[in-house]
């Protein structure tokens, strides 16, 4: 099967993205690499306009060029070890959807949660994933149709809009809210309600000052020094 990892990265991230790279080369990654720079390689619209459409519409390129495995890496990403268990997880699987500790209720705007019929208690119970390390086999039929609602929501830019904040209640008015994560509460709440499986960090950690690297740790996030 034809796979590749892709990343979006404007020149506030660039020095990620070149991380990224590196880490690939030096654990010896067998696919391509796909790398993007500018809004307009891949069709989205400015970062602030519509916060990570990049993201899906990347993803999207790549499925254009033929790829039939995808994994999307944020440029807070790269890899510490061969990264190859994570796509054949990706091609066995389906996809790879790894939690990453909060709920789609914390970090939703109301706008977004009514468009998908969810209210603030339900979504308390809906896990958050982390959409900047995600895994995609295109000729797996739940994981297509999971990207093709992503792709379609991205499009109408409804529930990727919003402030990553509530200070003001510019969200919500309900105190639970802390904020909105577009791209991420969107992949969430979809692959919820495809009952999509997912998992507990697994493959991929954040990397903080001494903690301790699990040993099925394949990737580190990391901010960009």
């Amino acid at each position: 099967m034809k796979h590749c990892i892709v990343n979006f990265s404007d020149y506030k991230f660039e020095l990620g993205q070149k991380r990224l790279k590196k880490s690939l080369i030096e654990y010896g990654y067998q696919g391509d690499v796909l790398l993007f720079n500018e809004f307009s390689q891949v069709g989205s619209k400015q970062h602030l306009e519509v916060p990570y459409q990049f993201k899906v519409y990347a993803i999207e390129k790549a499925r254009q060029m033929g790829y039939d495995v995808v994994l999307y890496c944020d440029a807070s990403i790269y890899a510490i070890k061969d990264v190859m268990p994570v796509i054949y997880h990706i091609i066995d699987k389906g996809h790879l959807m790894e939690f990453c500790g909060f709920s789609v209720g914390q970090f939703s705007t109301d706008i977004c949660l009514s468009e998908f019929g969810l209210t603030r208690d339900e979504a308390m119970n809906i896990g958050l994933h982390s959409a900047g390390f995600t895994g995609l086999n295109f000729q797996n039929e739940k994981a297509s149709e999971f990207f093709d609602k992503w792709l379609k929501s991205a499009k109408e830019e409804i529930t990727f809009c919003g402030d990553w904040n509530n200070l003001k209640k510019q969200c919500s008015d309900d105190e639970r809210c802390l904020g909105h994560r577009h791209d991420q509460t969107t992949a969430s709440i979809i692959a919820y309600q495809l009952e999509i499986e997912r998992t507990n960090p697994h493959f991929m950690q954040y990397d903080f000052d001494g903690l301790e690297t699990k040993e099925n740790t394949i990737f580190n996030c990391r901010g960009i020094c």
